[in-house]
């Protein structure tokens, strides 16, 4: 495995076109080996292909499946604890970890320093500055 300074982990189940835009929208900036989608009994044919296609690529695709004991765990409390398994063993590989929702969409931002106020960046050279920065604290 690579050492990556970020990974952005999601948890998602038959999110089709949501999960197609955000593995879009991250791959835009960050390598696809950063990001790791956890999978939990996707069966929707658009989906899986979209999960194909992008393990095709490079993107770690984990499938998670519930056990019959498991289903009668509390859900929430089954999300936490695999996508925690699954972050932990990139805990090595990884400066930081990001669990995102397949609605949540990362963005740095910069001031702006010839006007007042500040402007949203979505983009490597902002991100890699601003998270070797927390690394340095």
């Amino acid at each position: 495995m690579i050492h990556a300074l970020a990974r952005f982990f999601v948890f998602q189940r038959n999110k089709g076109r949501k999960l197609g835009d955000i593995l879009a929208y991250y791959s835009s900036v960050v390598p696809l080996e950063s990001l790791v989608v956890i999978d939990h009994e996707s069966d929707d044919a658009f989906t899986l292909s979209i999960l194909n296609y992008y393990a095709s690529l490079g993107v770690h695709v984990w499938h998670c499946v519930r056990s019959q004991e498991d289903k009668d765990y509390n859900w929430g409390l089954f999300k936490r604890d695999t996508l925690s398994q699954v972050i932990r063993a990139y805990r090595h590989w990884s400066d930081f970890v990001f669990p995102i929702d397949d609605d949540e969409y990362l963005t740095v931002v910069k001031p702006n320093h010839e006007k007042e106020g500040s402007s949203l960046h979505w983009n490597l050279e902002d991100l890699e500055k601003e998270l070797y920065g927390l690394l340095k604290k």
